[in-house]
């Protein structure tokens, strides 16, 4: 069911996307934004990560594009992917973390999407494009 918000800004319940970490990246010039993970309290309900990029016509910004990943979904696209690694670089359990070190997803059941890796001397291996790495664990 679609989700409505209250974009009248005198009201109670006003929701301003404008200063959302989601918008504000691509609207500064990044890219390629990957925000989370966190709960969306304003929509799904759910923990998710918000990926966007800027629209632009004619070289200026008009707004973005983008999309709400449930972290459930990410996982279980994770485990499948790590399966198909025969990598050296990639023995091990799998995780990808943003940049703060926030676990996004994982395949281990010991490191839990929302916590913070806290394994200094973790295998990293950076996303292009974006600020996010996969980091081998165990």
């Amino acid at each position: 069911q679609p989700t409505l918000f209250d974009f009248n800004e005198y009201s109670l319940d006003y929701y301003d996307y404008t200063d959302a970490a989601w918008y504000l990246g691509p609207r500064d010039g990044t890219d390629r934004s990957l925000v989370g993970p966190y709960v969306d309290f304003n929509g799904l309900n759910d923990y998710i990560v918000t990926a966007t990029t800027p629209v632009l016509v004619e070289g200026r910004f008009v707004g973005i594009a983008g999309v709400d990943l449930s972290v459930d979904k990410v996982e279980r696209r994770l485990v499948s992917v790590r399966r198909a690694l025969a990598d050296d670089d990639f023995r091990g359990e799998v995780t990808i973390v943003n940049d703060v070190d926030r676990i996004v997803a994982s395949t281990s059941a010991q490191h839990i999407a929302g916590s913070l890796l806290r394994a200094a001397d973790v295998g990293r291996h950076p996303i292009p494009g974006v600020s996010w790495s996969i980091a081998v664990v165990g």
